[in-house]
């Protein structure tokens, strides 16, 4: 198997579990992904609070979006 193969194999992989996982916590917590590494970005922080741009760098979305999360 090429590399290329491996990678693509691997990326496929990543993308199901990914998709399982967001049907697990919307069935379940009603949560999508960025909701959930929100919240436990939040809950790992010392004192449960986290500046936007933290937050922002914590969930891997721009501003905009994370303003929308928050909302």
């Amino acid at each position: 198997m090429s590399v290329r193969a491996t990678w693509s194999d691997l990326r496929a992989l990543h993308d199901r579990v990914d998709a399982d996982l967001e049907r697990a916590l919307r069935r379940r917590f009603r949560l999508g992904m960025s909701e959930f590494d929100a919240l436990s970005a939040l809950a790992g922080s010392p004192d449960g609070e986290l500046r936007m741009q933290e937050l922002t760098g914590a969930v891997g979305l721009n501003q905009s979006s994370v303003s929308r999360l928050i909302t």
